[in-house]
């Protein structure tokens, strides 16, 4: 397992998150293991174009929705 370190968030979003993760579909067990999962997509190298093909979009929502 990688190094962390600790980051502060609002009251107010992390109770969100929290409610958020509620979901079992989601498959979130810590509010630190989904805000790194939401960092990790957000900073994702993207191709050389510099924007997300619509193909690997359509294919990342697919996975999301657990089709792939």
């Amino acid at each position: 397992m990688s190094e962390t370190k600790s980051i502060n968030l609002k009251t107010n979003l992390f109770d969100l998150i929290e409610l958020k993760i509620k979901d079992p579909l989601l498959g979130f067990d810590s509010v630190d293991e989904y805000v790194n999962h939401i960092l990790e997509k957000a900073l994702e190298i993207e191709n050389s174009s510099g924007k997300k093909s619509e193909e690997k979009l359509v294919e990342e929502k697919l996975k999301q929705l657990g089709y792939i």
